[in-house]
């Protein structure tokens, strides 16, 4: 099952023989620009993402109002709520990030695995 982060239609085709994803429009995308980052804790879950989800990340993307980004705190990621018009640190138990100059990506969707 695959839950999305974001507001649009993901289009994807898992692959069983090889347990491969393909996501369309990130098979051209460089390393650099497209990573994973695996979710933890609880101030998302009401968005699907907890404890294991997969965040998939890129750089190239400029936020929009609601998106979920990352900002990076030195080596550290941290999951945010873009909302560049905001002057409140946090939307509930949520960080907001109002400075689109400390986006390090927006997620575009997020994995969960069931079995």
């Amino acid at each position: 099952m695959i839950t999305t982060a974001c507001s649009g239609e993901i289009k994807y085709k898992m692959f069983a023989k090889n347990q491969s994803l393909t996501i369309e429009g990130f098979t051209q995308n460089l390393d650099r620009t497209v990573y994973l980052l695996r979710g933890f804790g609880r101030r998302f879950r009401d968005l699907g993402i907890s404890d294991g989800t997969l965040l998939l990340c890129a750089r190239d993307i400029a936020p929009k109002d609601g998106d979920l980004v990352i900002r990076m705190c030195g080596e550290e990621p941290t999951l945010c709520i873009y909302r560049p018009h905001s002057k409140e640190a946090f939307e509930g138990l949520k960080p907001v990030l109002n400075d689109g100059k400390e986006v390090d990506a927006v997620v575009v969707c997020s994995f969960n695995f069931y079995q």
